[in-house]
């Protein structure tokens, strides 16, 4: 075994069998690592580079001046078992796993020394023993396995990244560059004395970074400690059959630890991969936050420790939750009851529309707990409408929970009249468009939403980070009389002509007077800023409406040139409802203000 003292060594040591007098060992990713992940690249910002395409430009631009590259310590334990020597990677493992797939994809026969297993990963395993069987020029995805499974994935999209980044090599530069591979990356290698340190050594490393998260913290203190039921178990016997029945019993013990520890693990990341997906992130709004699972492990905090909204960092969770393994074992249980509540509510189209809504009103926290509290309510559809729409109006979280079980107080009721009447009052009003537009978004994502439901389908949770209000009869083609200037201007306030102060006689197509846009029972003349005008659309459709007629805009709404670019806002059926008009006149306006006035009066908290 090599010496137990941190020592600058050759990163192609790691991998060449050097560190053991070139005896074949394998490297180790224990279970209590997250997944690999180095190849994932952000969405919404495809020119920003993954880590395996940082690092691979970063060698190649060392390697263009021939310089020596240092990179990040590894920290390992070694161990040396009848079945074989190892090298357990405690840090570093995302940085070896794509040394590993380069040096494959430039040779396989450099790794040859090497076997790289993800402990109690099988599938990862094979994929990893596939490459090593089959060079990457005739690799198929076939062949690397299921890309459904996170580690997999993004192994082989590593690869891409690689072959992409590398580019086409001609043989003698190749030669220079594996040479350049073997001798000029260095990195500081730390052994530590003793295996049984090695997850505590982790989360002491991990823990005092700032990049390292505190959910990978608790589920390596989680795995270690359902690890631990062993660890004090006695052999204590007054005879030889008392101690083959104990080792029986502790074989037992430790396959079924083994297996545990490996469940929990398999569990943890389909959890993460969950939390990850585009669409949960937009619907529980945790796309800018860093804690990859989310809400979880925040409101299982939560409500273990009433005192607080949520735990700060690893230490303060490990303290209140994972004192030992039965409490680990506990937390566990309690954490997957918790996800399934979570999925329940996002997979259920009632209770994640209705979620959708709410959440587009504020205090996300208190709103989720509620939904997720009367999950199973008898009369969960009743309570969760009245809930969502008391929010619409701007009620508050705490009285909203109060009139949605039915409990309002005369004060409390008073006060929902005083706010049901000034939500409702703001939309009938002349002018809604930048006078109320918070208002006229809740209102149309709820009509959008009611719509939706009716198709018992999922509403699109991402309208609510671009969301525009669209005037459906374009602004510029409605006049009107300066009630100062008494100067003809249109309805985004540029002046018709210098010298009009008039109507034109005939009216140019298209366009329409304010004037006649009225409601005789109200006795209200409206405007083409009133709701009577206006959808929701999502922001980056809006841009390609403009100024455009009513029939123009219709026809973009509509048209399918391009499969691979669909017209987003389509999906929305109380606005597809609007643009499925034959026309949009005067006519149309008055009807759909006569709707709404109907809506907010008579099917809006009732």
């Amino acid at each position: 075994m090599s010496e137990q003292e941190p020592r600058f060594i050759r990163m192609y040591d790691i991998f060449s069998g050097d560190l053991f007098q070139k005896e074949k060992y394998t490297l180790v990713i224990p279970n209590y690592q997250r997944g690999y992940k180095w190849a994932v690249k952000d969405k919404n910002d495809p020119e920003h580079e993954s880590s395996v395409e940082y690092l691979i430009k970063t060698i190649m631009e060392s390697f263009k001046v021939n310089a020596e590259l240092f990179l990040q310590g590894i920290t390992v334990a070694e161990t040396n078992k009848k079945e074989g020597k190892s090298i357990i990677i405690i840090d570093g493992q995302q940085r070896i796993t794509t040394l590993y797939l380069l040096l494959w994809y430039l040779d396989p026969t450099l790794i040859s020394m090497t076997e790289l297993k993800y402990d109690a990963r099988e599938d990862t395993d094979a994929c990893l023993k596939k490459l090593k069987e089959v060079g990457h020029t005739v690799l198929n995805e076939a062949q690397i396995g299921d890309i459904t499974i996170q580690d997999i994935y993004f192994i082989k999209e590593a690869i891409h990244q690689i072959s992409s980044t590398l580019g086409e090599m001609k043989p003698e530069k190749q030669f220079d560059f594996i040479s350049y591979l073997k001798h000029k990356i260095k990195v500081i290698y730390i052994p530590i004395a003793h295996k049984e340190d090695a997850v505590h050594t982790f989360t002491m490393m991990n823990g005092s970074k700032a990049i390292m998260r505190a959910e990978e913290l608790i589920k390596a203190e989680l795995l270690r400690m359902v690890s631990e039921t062993y660890r004090n178990f006695s052999f204590e016997a007054s005879s030889i059959e008392e101690v083959l029945v104990k080792l029986r019993d502790f074989s037992a013990m430790d396959w079924n630890t083994a297996e545990a520890r490996s469940r929990y693990a398999r569990e943890w990341d389909k959890w993460l991969y969950w939390w990850n997906r585009t669409e949960v992130k937009s619907f529980f709004r945790t796309t800018t936050e860093s804690r990859p699972l989310g809400l979880l492990l925040d409101y299982f905090y939560r409500n273990a420790d009433k005192e607080h909204n949520t735990y700060s960092d690893f230490r303060q969770f490990q303290t209140k939750l994972l004192q030992s393994d039965a409490s680990a074992h506990n937390t566990f249980k309690r954490l997957r009851q918790l996800q399934k509540q979570f999925e329940d509510v996002y997979n259920d189209y009632y209770t994640h529309n209705m979620l959708c809504m709410a959440l587009s009103c504020g205090d996300r926290y208190d709103t989720i707990a509620f939904f997720l509290n009367h999950l199973n309510d008898s009369s969960r559809d009743m309570i969760l409408k009245r809930f969502t729409e008391a929010r619409i109006i701007g009620l508050s979280c705490e009285k909203a929970t109060t009139y949605a079980i039915g409990l309002p107080s005369t004060t409390l009721s008073t006060e929902i009249e005083n706010l049901k009447k000034q939500f409702i009052d703001s939309l009938l009003n002349q002018y809604v468009y930048n006078q109320n537009d918070e208002n006229a978004f809740r209102y149309l994502s709820y009509r959008n939403i009611l719509e939706t439901n009716k198709l018992k389908e999922r509403f699109n949770a991402t309208i609510f980070l671009d969301r525009s209000l669209e005037h459906i009869h374009p602004r510029s083609k409605v006049y009107h009389i300066d009630d100062e200037t008494h100067r003809l201007m249109r309805g985004d306030e540029s002046a018709v002509s210098p010298e009009a102060y008039d109507y034109p006689d005939p009216m140019p197509e298209g366009v329409i007077k304010r004037n006649d846009i009225r409601s005789d029972m109200d006795k209200l003349v409206l405007s083409e800023h009133s709701i009577c005008n206006l959808v929701l659309l999502y922001g980056k459709n809006n841009s390609e409406f403009g100024n455009k007629s009513f029939l123009k805009k219709k026809e973009i709404f509509f048209q399918v040139t391009d499969q691979k670019k669909i017209f987003i806002s389509r999906t929305l059926q109380h606005t597809l409802s609007k643009f499925a008009k034959p026309k949009w006149d005067v006519d149309d306006m008055i009807e759909y203000y006569k709707e709404t006035r109907t809506f907010l009066q008579k099917d809006f908290m009732i």
